[in-house]
């Protein structure tokens, strides 16, 4: 595992340099690469959060974002996580190359994980919370458990966004003890 200040990261990107940030503040290299990939591609993505960067040949750097597609002129929205490389060199944007894309969905953890995010979501009303991500753990006061979530309100017609979620269980009681936009 790694560590972001004292945020406990889960294995799940193992190698990776953290920077763990709402993705208002890219690397102006990384977003420009962003831009170069998705030039000519069918969709749009929308930087949400960005995870981190890993030293490989250039740079591969992780986020998640909103992918919005128009199929017979209707518009559609999911959550995707993106990998882009960008090359070593002085404009290595301009060469950048999406590894990989798939859409984000509920990560499978182990079970004590899952159970705390069904025992810290199930008495939110109004919001449904999806798992995207399981970020790491902290210990404070107990642990505290790191989601990235989408988040939509249950009603007709809202727009899912993303949020973090903190989940603390300590002394067997588990409660919510952050929600933020991302």
């Amino acid at each position: 595992m790694g560590k972001v200040g004292e945020l406990q990261i889960s294995n799940l990107f193992g190698g990776y340099e953290l920077v763990d940030e709402d993705a208002r503040r890219l690397p102006q290299e990384l977003a420009s690469a962003i831009g170069v990939v998705f030039a000519n591609r069918p969709e749009t993505v929308i930087p949400a959060y960005y995870f981190g960067y890993q030293l490989v040949n250039g740079k591969n750097h992780v986020l998640v974002c909103q992918r919005i597609r128009r199929i017979d002129e209707v518009e559609e929205r999911d959550f995707v996580r993106i990998e882009i490389h960008i090359p070593l060199g002085i404009d290595g944007y301009k060469k950048a190359e999406l590894k990989t894309m798939e859409v984000a969905s509920e990560t499978l953890y182990l079970p004590e994980i899952k159970r705390i995010f069904e025992e810290g979501t199930k008495y939110l009303v109004g919001v449904e919370y999806k798992s995207l991500l399981f970020v790491g753990t902290q210990v404070v006061k107990g642990m505290d458990y790191h989601f990235i979530c989408e988040t939509k309100q249950v009603r007709p017609n809202s727009n899912p966004y993303l949020t973090r979620l903190i989940i603390n269980e300590f002394n067997g009681e588990i409660s919510i003890s952050g929600i933020n936009i991302i």
